[in-house]
């Protein structure tokens, strides 16, 4: 057999490892020089991408693609300087590459330029870099979640655990696995949650636990967990998968609303005044203390009661409509109504009604405050007896006498009758006064008072004006003649002698009337006191 010489031979090997390269559909070579000049391109790996034998003779930067010009030359200078080096940066806009940049020596040991060889990543190399790349960022997207996953063993310890627990607890997760999350509850609660656990290891599904965890500074945070079983290929439970999350907002909220909420009672509860509540029925459900005791019974006795069942018949249907129209309007509503005690005292109480709503709007109850106005009725009731009657009879006083007839005088017409005034003046009490001191004038004042009140009929009206003077208001007169009839009662009463602590004496009176519609009141009480100085006790005068 023939022998080539050592040059010819080299060269046919150079030629057959291009032509095997060029016939590999994966795969380039490119050789560059030391001034960055490419030399040779060879294969069909990059043809797709426009690298191919047209770039020989380019200066690398030009010849490459823009997004790749500036990495690839960056490599090929290392590889210049004799390092080898590996990268796996796509050549093309589509498809995953490796490139190898190789120095490439010359005969004295010098690097004379850089074999770039670069490979097209076959389906499964991509597929393996779409599962890292998948992987990579369900890890990231794990250890910067809000929640925090872990899993657990058969035997309740951490297997693995996301690294979102370090801003959470302050412990890394190495510091946890193989660790039993339960020796980290906080006392009061690791029963509690392992008895929530336990039927998940038996096949239960899923379930929530709300506990205390220790943080690695010794402080405890609260976090709710939603667990669930690990099944293995058999059925049996392998281990549990949990996602954790902070709460202490929620239960710091809670616990600040809890707060609250016994504060409202605690007020409720000791307010001092009468409050309760109302159901929508109308009974009684919730009362404190003090409305208790107003009404003189106990909490329990007033429970589930009508409200009204206390009041006093008169003012019963006015406090079930009370509650009534609150709840029907939903505005708010007062009243003033008596209560009867257990011992038959009545009590006056002043009622303030408000709807309760929850948080869709649906009417829930009636809030009832009661204040006892018994003492404050009273001493109005007095001033008003005060400011309306005289102090010494006890008769309508001269204000009282008018305000009523000039209710009369308007309610005449309508009612179709006349309004009748007597005008009365004592005789011979000016003696009596002057004769026997004042007290002893007061006090025929009091006894002709009180005879003139009985000698009239009951919707008749006897009032002090002052001094000795009288009147009568007669309402409703269907006749003159009746005045008349009234006149000699009215003198009658008097016939007898007013007996006092001095003795008996005798007094007679002076009366003037006056019957009429369409007139004023002082027109009329005017007319009236004519007749009387006219000493005409007999005559009637007719305004009509």
């Amino acid at each position: 057999m023939q022998r080539l010489p050592v040059t010819q031979t080299r060269s046919m090997q150079r030629e057959l490892v291009q032509q095997a390269v060029a016939a590999m559909p994966h795969t380039s070579l490119l050789v560059v020089d030391r001034r960055l000049r490419v030399q040779s391109v060879t294969g069909t790996a990059l043809a797709a991408y426009g690298i191919t034998a047209r770039l020989v003779g380019r200066v690398l930067p030009d010849a490459l693609p823009p997004h790749l010009a500036f990495r690839a030359t960056a490599l090929v200078s290392r590889a210049l300087e004799g390092a080898e080096v590996w990268d796996a940066t796509p050549w093309g806009p589509e498809g995953a590459h490796e490139a190898t940049y190789t120095p490439v020596v010359g005969d004295g040991g010098e690097v004379a330029g850089c074999l770039v060889t670069v490979r097209a990543a076959g389906p499964e190399r991509r597929a393996a870099d779409a599962l890292v790349a998948l992987s990579e960022q369900r890890r990231a997207a794990v250890d910067t979640a809000g929640d925090v996953l872990a899993t657990f063993d058969a035997a309740g310890r951490f297997a693995w655990v996301s690294d979102s627990i370090r801003p959470l607890t302050g412990w890394a997760p190495g510091e946890l696995i193989g660790r039993n999350p339960l020796d980290l509850l906080h006392p009061e609660d690791a029963s509690r949650t392992r008895d929530v656990l336990r039927p998940l290891y038996r096949g239960a599904g899923e379930t929530t636990a709300e506990y205390r965890y220790r943080r690695r500074d010794g402080e405890y945070v609260w976090l709710q967990a939603r667990v669930r079983a690990l099944p293995g290929q058999r059925g049996e439970v392998q281990g549990l998968v949990s996602a954790v999350r902070d709460i202490s907002g929620r239960k710091e909220g809670l616990a600040a609303s809890g707060a609250v909420e016994d504060a409202m009672a605690a007020a409720f509860a000791a307010a001092p005044g009468g409050m309760g509540v109302v159901a929508v029925d109308g009974t009684w459900t919730l009362v404190n203390a003090a409305l208790a005791d107003l009404l003189g019974r106990s909490p329990e006795d007033l429970r589930a009661r009508p409200v009204e069942e206390l009041a006093e018949p008169v003012d019963r249907f006015l406090v079930a409509g009370l509650v009534r129209d609150v709840l029907d309007s939903g505005a708010q509503g007062q009243a003033e109504c008596g209560f009867v005690r257990p011992d038959g005292r009545a009590v006056r109480v002043a009622l303030a009604a408000s709807v309760a709503r929850d948080l869709s709007g649906a009417t829930r109850f009636v809030v009832l405050q009661a204040e006892d106005v018994t003492q404050r009725r009273s001493a109005q009731d007095e001033l008003l007896r005060r400011a309306y009657s005289d102090p010494l009879t006890g008769l309508p006083n001269r204000s009282a006498f008018f305000d009523r007839l000039r209710h009369a005088l308007a309610a005449a017409p309508r009612r179709r009758v006349d309004v009748g005034v007597v005008f009365i003046d004592l005789e011979g009490f000016k003696l009596v006064n002057d004769s026997l001191g004042h007290a002893a004038g007061d006090e025929v004042l009091q006894l002709v008072g009180a005879r003139l009140r009985e000698a009239v009929r009951e919707e008749d009206t006897v009032a002090r004006l002052g001094g000795d003077e009288f009147a009568v208001l007669c309402e409703a007169v269907t006749a003159p003649e009746a005045v008349d009839v009234l006149v000699e009662r009215l003198r009658a009463s008097v016939d007898e002698p007013v007996t006092l602590a001095t003795g008996p004496v005798r007094v007679g009176l002076t009366t003037g009337v006056a019957v009429g519609v369409g007139v004023s009141a002082e027109e009329l009480l005017r007319r009236a006191d004519e007749a009387m100085y006219a000493q005409k006790p007999g005559r009637v005068l007719d305004l009509r």
